[in-house]
């Protein structure tokens, strides 16, 4: 977030230029292992740039994604629940406000593997013989198990069977 809210107080990222595009790319580089790809968005939900550049992204309209709706409405860093990215993969977005003085401009965001990130950290944990970690959002959606099939869908849905795993869910 910290990284992200510096680059977004950059003049390159306001008027975003060509300079804006190439510290989008070297942020990328730098960072590829921990991120799947950096996104600038317009004060009205719009893409401007996406790096890696994915053909067909820019100027698609992000404005009914919840995360983007509620950045544009508290022009407040947010991160998003998991959710399939413009991109085609599953990502978890955070998005900090880009301001021009104090004009709203947009946004600049980042998609984070939450595969990755969730199985780095949690997979290692185990409790008793059986035991693992297993991590969901607010909305129930299941970001780490180590279930075959069940990351990144409803716990209400994949465990209906199971009163006790739902009423631990809630």
């Amino acid at each position: 977030t910290g990284l992200l809210t510096e680059l977004s107080k950059m003049e390159e990222m306001a008027g975003f230029d060509a300079r804006g595009k190439e510290l989008m790319r070297v942020l990328y580089l730098t960072h590829a292992n921990e991120i799947q790809g950096l996104t600038r968005v317009d004060a009205s939900g719009r893409i401007v740039y996406t790096f890696p550049e994915t053909p067909g992204t820019v100027g698609t309209d992000l404005s009914g994604q919840e995360h983007i709706q509620r950045i544009m409405q508290t022009h407040k860093p947010v991160i998003s629940d998991v959710f399939e990215s413009v991109q085609g993969f599953k990502s978890i977005a955070l998005h900090v406000p880009v301001f021009s003085e104090d004009a709203f401009l947009g946004s600049l965001g980042v998609l984070i593997p939450f595969d990755r990130l969730s199985q780095k950290y949690l997979e290692p944990i185990k409790i008793g013989r059986d035991g693992y970690a297993w991590m969901i959002s607010r909305k129930g959606i299941e970001l780490y198990c180590p279930v075959p099939g069940h990351t990144g869908k409803s716990v209400f849905e994949n465990c209906k069977d199971f009163p006790s795993i739902l009423e631990m869910a809630k």
